[in-house]
């Protein structure tokens, strides 16, 4: 039952096991703004209540190892991580076994056998790796990441982009999120298409939070705290705030 599902004391346990998360993109509010938004895809898809708070947890947990370089597969690390924390807390195997799918399958697209399955990769995807936010969030974390120590920002921003907006177009997502993910694509692939073509509006954003991302500053402090100048720039950052203080689901609700 849900009223059994030890959701508040998984996230203070999982806030505290992130306090001094490597990854600066990847720390608890990251975690958050997804299990927000994988319960709210699993309510668009006519979830019951417990599985709301089964996508909850997996949101959660989906990103609990995460350091700041590519070189090991972290969805199959946090379901590992997962398992061992969901056996701290009095859990049903079902629904620890569930939550730890979700979690292992958030990174690549699958076949999806129910709306819980699908939901942190929903939202994981659609929400924090599409939209005006993750034009900040990707610009630090290429300033974070150690794979590309050494290399030209802009250049690093330009190329992880577009294989980025490469590996997740809006056809991988289904029919009914077609309109959301294409509103949401847009922002960062028009913003790649500006740094590309030297734009000073989005070379002046690569920059901020490229070392933003090098001095490892919290994320929604440095996107808060940012102060934009021109209109493009005060567009993005209006968009990325609203999503930040989860004011978009109404907007995203329309488009589905």
């Amino acid at each position: 039952m849900i009223s059994e599902l030890p959701v508040k004391k998984i996230e203070k346990f999982v806030k505290n096991e992130t306090k001094h998360t490597e990854s600066v993109i990847h720390d608890f509010s990251h975690l958050k703004r997804t299990a927000i938004g994988a319960r709210w895809f699993v309510k668009i898809m006519d979830g019951n209540k417990h599985d709301q708070y089964l996508a909850y947890i997996a949101g959660l947990l989906h990103d609990i190892v995460r350091p700041p370089f590519e070189e090991i597969c972290h969805a199959k690390a946090s379901s590992e991580k997962s398992r061992e924390i969901l056996n701290r807390f009095d859990i049903s195997n079902e629904d620890r076994e569930r939550i730890i799918e979700a979690v292992s399958c958030h990174r690549t697209r699958h076949e999806w056998k129910d709306a819980l399955h699908q939901s942190v990769f929903l939202a994981d995807k659609i929400l924090e790796q599409m939209g005006a936010m993750i034009v900040f969030r990707r610009c630090m974390y290429i300033g974070e990441c150690k794979d590309y120590l050494g290399k030209t920002s802009i250049q690093s921003i330009i190329i992880q982009s577009r294989n980025k907006l490469k590996k997740f177009t809006p056809c991988e997502f289904n029919k009914i999120f077609l309109r959301l993910a294409r509103a949401q694509y847009k922002w960062p692939h028009d913003f790649t298409k500006a740094l590309k073509e030297k734009k000073q509006w989005a070379l002046d954003i690569g920059m901020y939070f490229f070392k933003a991302g090098r001095d490892k500053k919290d994320f929604e402090k440095t996107v808060f705290g940012y102060k934009p100048q021109i209109k493009e720039q005060k567009q993005i950052h209006k968009q990325a705030v609203l999503y930040l203080k989860s004011r978009k689901f109404k907007d995203f609700e329309k488009l589905i």
